[in-house]
């Protein structure tokens, strides 16, 4: 899956050099970001939901996934 996010292309090119130097990249750091904002905000009924579905135990969609990319608010790209 892929989320979209809009950032100032020096900002970004800054963040990217920095990032570098700590040896990670800005996809890591957002990767690692994502996954506490998931621990913090999904329920943990719906998680187990979740995790239950990837051991192929659980109910299975017949449906077509549908693009759920995303983008930030308020951050212009230059």
């Amino acid at each position: 899956m892929n989320v979209e996010i809009k950032l100032d292309r020096e900002k970004y090119h800054a963040l990217k050099m920095s990032m570098e130097q700590k040896g990670t990249t800005v996809e890591a750091e957002l990767a690692q970001a994502v996954e506490v904002l998931y621990q913090k905000q999904v329920p943990s009924s719906v998680k187990a939901f979740i995790e239950s579905k990837s051991k192929g135990k659980g109910y299975r969609s017949k449906r077509k996934p549908q693009d759920t990319s995303a983008s930030a608010v308020g951050i212009e790209s230059k």
